[in-house]
């Protein structure tokens, strides 16, 4: 019988996403969930997105008209990415309403 090594279990694989973002949230989180599949077919565990992965408004203004609470319907689309393909997701910064 195999006996794991603690090594086994403490494996990791970080995947570093890079993407241009835009003020489209559908395009971005669509971008944003082929790079996590593709990232889990390489067997990363942990997938970082950039700042400003859901949202990159040309001011301001466009940035607070879309901010959300925590747990609002945008960072809910990333939450199920996540819980899909059994990863977790580090989310770089984006536009939240307290």
């Amino acid at each position: 019988m195999h006996t794991p090594d603690i090594g086994e279990f403490m494996t990791r694989r970080i995947a570093v996403a890079q993407m241009t973002s835009s003020s489209n949230i559908d395009d971005n989180f669509a971008q944003c969930e082929f790079l996590t599949n593709k990232a889990v077919t390489q067997g990363a565990n942990l997938i970082c997105l950039p700042e400003n992965f859901a949202f990159m408004g040309t001011a301001d203004q466009d940035n607070l008209a879309i901010a959300e609470p925590l747990d609002g319907p945008l960072l809910q689309r990333y939450r199920d990415l996540a819980k899909k393909c059994a990863v977790w997701l580090s989310l770089g910064g984006f536009p939240r309403k307290k």
